[in-house]
């Protein structure tokens, strides 16, 4: 009910945060190494988006409500 609604909100905030500054930080250094980002940073941030995310949730629930 209520406390799964709780788990996946928190969640959803801590994997936006990282996704945000995972994308920014490698869109810079690829960049910066004079490589395509686009080749680079999506495949990297759907990929650790699909780990993350329910990584997250598991990580949540164990400290938070356990």
């Amino acid at each position: 009910g209520f406390i799964g609604i709780q788990i996946i909100f928190i969640s959803s905030i801590f994997n936006i945060l990282f996704i945000t500054y995972l994308s920014y930080f490698s869109t810079v250094l690829t960049f910066k190494s004079n490589l395509d980002p686009d080749n680079f940073t999506i495949p990297l941030i759907t990929t650790s988006g699909d780990l993350i995310g329910p990584a997250l949730v598991i990580i949540i629930f164990l400290l938070f409500f356990i």
